[in-house]
């Protein structure tokens, strides 16, 4: 139900933000973007209260330490899948459409592989719930 109403916050500023934009002498475009930030913080202000909600108060800062080891983790791979993807583009350059999928594609797997090697030395618990269903399998 977030979702939706998110989105519908969203098409309405949309329409709103375009509009005064464009009487101001704004380009347009910049509505739509305030307007999709508008609407991802709405959605995230109502999925955080249907988890508080259903979960209760969060104790304290405990959530803290989690949010700065996936910050961390988070930057490690942006980085890594940066200096990754620049060195293919100066090594693998070219190819047309299928070089530029093909690189991108690498890219996409590199990430997941250091997202989830780093779940496992930071000893997320997210970490090892996806490794104790990928040993199931």
């Amino acid at each position: 139900m977030a979702s939706v109403g998110s989105v519908g916050v969203k098409i309405g500023a949309s329409f709103l933000l375009i509009h005064l934009f464009r009487r101001v002498g704004i380009d347009a475009f910049l509505g739509l973007a305030l307007a999709t930030s508008l609407a991802a913080w709405i959605n995230l202000g109502s999925l955080g209260l249907g988890l508080r909600r259903r979960l209760g108060r969060m104790r304290g800062l405990g959530i803290v330490p989690t949010y700065l080891k996936m910050l961390v983790l988070s930057a490690v791979m942006g980085w890594g899948c940066a200096l990754f993807h620049g060195g293919l583009e100066r090594w693998l350059g070219g190819g047309g459409l299928a070089g530029a999928a093909t690189r991108l594609g690498a890219t996409i797997a590199l990430g997941i592989g250091l997202h989830a090697a780093g779940l496992l030395l930071l000893d997320l618990p997210e970490g090892r719930s996806l490794f104790s269903l990928w040993r199931r399998r």
